[in-house]
């Protein structure tokens, strides 16, 4: 209540009754009896507070277009120095502007010289300390070596060497190898030199693409070590299955009349734009790691989203555009209403669906993919015979060219890995053939030298097929689809030691060359012909850092 004129406030309580007294209007009638000098102290006191707030809010304005202009001078230097936007998401990223944000107004950015010099030594020291705690691993789980070979800007093909193990990845070197490219003797010279720096009793497996070259210098060194196995990375099997069903004359048809329908789509913006709008920004075209995956996932995309596209393409508004009385606009109309597209589509699915499902599960990096190739192209034919019906006229075209390659490029280590995955041999549906007990021997002969071994080996497998001891445990039974193989393995296998490290170093193992990293940090600077020796070793130290640092993230 206000002592002067007693009016009862009942609502906003002190401020309401301040407003009241300095005589402001809007929110409450003014008060005709409060005396002029406290008239004027309420007002000077609210015009104070007003003051705050506007300050607080310049404050704020301030503080939002420093971090807008912020974040465009770090868009700025991404674009020009070409760092994928993707890297803000790099724990070292978030790691520096923590640091630099911590330091405050007074941090200096290091210099060119400072950087290269101490700041480089830092970092080979540290990615240097954790590529030797990856190495202790290798003597008893062993590694895989990948062959990642690509071509950088000038047309050279390089090669990068990795080794995979279950403690992590690491970067070994990149070299040019345009010189000896398509020369076995000169490749296997070079493998020659990473088998060595590794240690060829810790090597397991040798991963390359399908290369001839390639493939014929790995043989080489298989045959002179006899001690691990050359394989073709699980990708490139699937890339090389797709490229084949490519060249079928149905699916080339199909693939033609669906590039011309991407044709018309993307070089259209009306129509790209009402079809996002149909789809709530769902695209047809799909980005992938390699050429056929990304058709055949683009096909995928189209068959879901027929009806947006048929619904686009025959509308009232696309009768108007000048694009409709063209050729092409007129061809993907009919395309897309011809009802045999759709079906020939929808049957090509029956095949693709199964072969795209093997890649995302051997390319996936939470678990060792060794034990699950070769039983996700088990799975993936079965059900590409139960798409069809069991109706073998049409899906015998199709289950010819996925059995051609698999059989010239499935290895020992495939079938071996397949019939020690507890998951795969325990469940009703395994049978031993005799290229997997054949498999199963030429791994125990080659992975393990010590005769003794091999016949403790031989003799113990028969624990784990019948499952007795700590192989029957109900953990180890509910551990079998739960728990990667190779840690169930050295849970439950204790009893049973040369048969146990024998199964840890092949299910330890990858059989893909990870896609995730085929783009990373292609550093071209070590190719350049320099004069200064220093330099070029600078830049190779620089580069074995920038990867092992991703990979010590990761």
């Amino acid at each position: 209540m206000c002592r002067y004129c007693q009016k009862i406030i009942l609502g906003g309580g002190i401020s309401r009754l301040k407003q009241h007294l300095a005589g402001e209007r809007g929110n409450i009638a003014p008060c005709e009896k409060v005396p002029d000098d406290v008239k004027t102290h309420i007002q000077k006191h609210l015009g104070f507070k007003v003051l705050e707030k506007l300050k607080k809010q310049k404050i704020t304005e301030d503080f939002q277009e420093n971090v807008v202009q912020a974040d465009m001078s770090v868009a700025k230097f991404f674009y020009i120095a070409g760092i994928p936007f993707s890297s803000v998401n790099s724990f070292y990223f978030q790691k520096m502007v923590d640091a630099i944000t911590a330091i405050g107004p007074g941090y200096k950015v290091p210099s060119y010289h400072s950087l290269r010099g101490n700041l480089l030594k830092k970092c080979l020291t540290e990615t240097g300390d954790f590529c030797k705690e990856v190495r202790k691993s290798w003597d008893e789980a062993g590694c895989t070596i990948m062959v990642d070979r690509w071509i950088n800007k000038v047309g050279h093909a390089m090669i990068s060497f990795y080794a995979y193990s279950l403690k992590g990845t690491v970067f070994l070197s990149s070299v040019d190898a345009s010189g000896y490219e398509n020369s076995s003797e000169g490749l296997s010279n070079l493998f020659d030199s990473i088998i060595q720096e590794v240690g060829p009793r810790n090597v397991v497996n040798f991963l390359t693409d399908a290369t001839p070259s390639h493939r014929a210098a790995a043989r080489i060194l298989m045959n002179k070590y006899q001690t691990f196995f050359s394989c073709i990375c699980a990708n490139h099997c699937i890339e090389l299955i797709l490229n084949a069903i490519a060249e079928m004359d149905e699916v080339k048809d199909i693939m033609a009349k669906m590039k011309k329908i991407c044709q018309v789509t993307y070089n259209n913006v009306w129509i790209l734009n009402s079809l996002r709008e149909k789809t709530e920004g769902k695209e047809v075209f799909q980005n992938a790691a390699t050429e056929f995956v990304a058709k055949f996932s683009t096909l995928l995309n189209m068959v879901a989203l027929k009806e947006p596209l048929q619904q686009v393409f025959v509308s009232t508004s696309w009768e108007q555009p000048f694009l409709s009385k063209q050729k092409l606009g007129s061809e993907v109309i009919d395309i897309l209403l011809d009802l045999q597209f759709w079906s020939s589509c929808s049957r090509i699915m029956k095949v693709i669906k199964p072969l795209l499902a093997v890649l995302h599960q051997v390319d996936g990096e939470e678990r060792p993919s060794m034990g699950y190739f070769y039983d996700s192209v088990e799975k993936a034919r079965k059900g590409i015979i139960s798409a069809f019906d069991d109706k073998e006229s049409d899906y015998h075209s199709y289950l010819d060219v996925i059995d051609k390659v698999r059989e010239e490029l499935h290895s020992p280590l495939h079938f071996a890995a397949y019939y020690l995955n507890p998951s795969v041999y325990y469940n009703s549906g395994f049978f031993i053939t005799n290229v997997i007990h054949k498999s199963l021997l030429d791994c125990i002969e080659t992975l393990e030298t010590n005769l003794l071994s091999q016949d403790n080996i031989t003799r113990q497998k028969s624990f784990y097929e019948d499952a007795v001891g700590d192989f029957s445990r109900p953990v180890a039974i509910r551990g079998r689809e739960t728990l990667s193989p190779a840690t169930w393995w050295s849970l439950y296998a204790s009893d049973y030691p040369d048969l146990q490290r024998f199964a840890i170093r092949i299910l330890s193992q990858t059989c893909t060359i990870m896609t995730s990293q085929k783009n990373l940090f292609k550093n071209e600077y070590i190719q350049i012909k320099h004069t200064n020796k220093l330099e070029i070793e600078r830049m190779k130290d620089l580069t074995f850092a920038r990867y092992n640092l991703h990979f010590m993230q990761r």
